[in-house]
């Protein structure tokens, strides 16, 4: 039973690394000189969707914050 579970728990791990391309994202302010980073990690997701309409811009709401203040660009 506990060589099965070990099983199951790599097979998962895999499952998971084939569908996930984390990443980390770095940010800067221009308009008040302020940097910032993250990290990205879902089911899923890809750093082609980072900062594109329609993709993912952060989950920090200091971000959209300075996003609404400043615009994306």
């Amino acid at each position: 039973i506990g060589i099965t579970r070990v099983l199951i728990s790599i097979n998962k791990l895999k499952e998971i690394a084939m569908n996930r391309l984390e990443y980390v994202y770095f940010i800067y302010c221009r308009p008040i000189s302020k940097y910032y980073v993250g990290s990205r990690y879902a089911k899923f997701c890809n750093p082609a969707e980072f900062w594109v309409d329609g993709g993912y811009f952060t989950s920090s709401p200091i971000v959209h914050a300075l996003i609404d203040m400043y615009g994306k660009d």
